[in-house]
């Protein structure tokens, strides 16, 4: 008879995560679609395509998969944040810097939210620092400075990373 000790957990393939990723998400799209469960949507269909993509990309075996499923989202619907967002991510995290740094920039030319806005110019400054661009990087915090100017401490932490740039980045070595 076998102990626990000798029984071990079955291995759960990645394509198989990724099948019970799309079922997943296409359950809540009928459940919401169903006025019986909800009035609005909680998930619209081209949220749903994008989480799919995203589950190819990251768990699936199949990362090109899910990034052309990113592209056509964006083919349908150009001004789809989440979708610009997530390539821009998925683009910054394989070191793909000109290309998270033109997508960074589409997102700011779209998004209106105050928070979302500073966190992508954080992620575009960070994109400049990674491919030497720094004068780049302090312009994004001049852009920065003039749009949050009415929160101080905000304005603090930016010309404080200024300097740290400066001091590091810049006095070594010039772009």
């Amino acid at each position: 008879m076998k102990t626990s000790k000798d029984m071990k957990a079955p291995k759960i393939k990645p394509q198989y995560l990724v099948v019970s990723g799309a079922f997943l998400i296409f359950a809540l799209l009928f459940l919401v679609s169903s006025k019986k469960y909800s009035e609005k949507p909680v998930l619209t269909e081209m949220d749903a395509r994008v989480q799919l993509g995203i589950s190819y990309v990251q768990g699936g075996g199949a990362p090109m998969i899910g990034i052309k499923m990113l592209k056509d989202v964006l083919k349908d619907d150009p001004d789809n944040k989440f979708a610009i967002r997530t390539l821009a991510n998925f683009s910054r995290q394989s070191q793909q810097y000109e290309k998270a740094i033109g997508r960074y920039e589409d997102l700011l030319s779209i998004e209106t939210n105050s928070k979302e806005r500073f966190s992508i110019y954080v992620e575009l400054e960070e994109c400049f620092v990674n491919t030497g661009q720094f004068n780049r990087a302090l312009l994004v915090h001049d852009k920065m400075i003039v749009e949050f100017k009415s929160d101080s401490a905000t304005v603090a932490m930016i010309k404080e990373r200024n300097e740290y740039i400066k001091d590091k980045f810049i006095n070594i070595k010039k772009d």
